[in-house]
């Protein structure tokens, strides 16, 4: 990925994990990684262990194809932001903390959303994120079943 060659994107290693990667993280900047409970979360999603609603959910557009992987314990909480570039392969592109975001459907939950988007078209210019109807579609193996959208309807597969 001549991303990384340009240090753009820093593919995510798990520390001191023997296990191979079954999935795939890239981070805009490896100082998030930094956190041990964020790298606990990142290191969850690389190694393969099971994905659950409470912690990778899909965010109401708009924009489309915004991703948060959510770590709660303990405070400050963060909220890591990104798209996914094809199945099991994640972009996150910004890291905000729980209380920096206030209420959701705040100026600033739509400010991260959209500066994710941005993020996004300025390392993939005219390529769309990765769209699916089933979280097994983004997340292929060890993933309990839950809808992808908050609202829990199902949207149409894009064309």
């Amino acid at each position: 990925m001549g991303l990384q060659h340009e240090q753009k994107l820093f593919p995510y290693r798990p520390p001191l994990r023997r296990q191979s990667a079954q999935r795939r993280i890239f981070l805009t900047t490896p100082k998030l990684a930094e956190d041990g409970f964020v790298a606990a979360a990142l290191t969850r999603f690389v190694v393969g262990d099971r994905i659950y609603r409470g912690f990778l959910k899909r965010l109401d557009p708009p924009p489309e194809e915004i991703w948060e992987i959510r770590v709660t314990q303990p405070r400050p909480q963060w909220r890591l932001f990104g798209r996914f570039a094809e199945p099991d392969t994640l972009i996150l592109t910004g890291f905000f903390t729980r209380g920096h975001l206030g209420d959701k459907g705040s100026e600033a939950w739509r400010e991260a959303m959209a500066d994710c988007a941005e993020h996004w078209e300025a390392l993939f210019p005219n390529h769309a994120p990765y769209s699916a109807a089933s979280i097994h579609d983004y997340v292929t193996e060890n993933c309990d079943d839950f809808p992808v959208n908050s609202s829990g309807k199902r949207r149409p597969r894009p064309p």
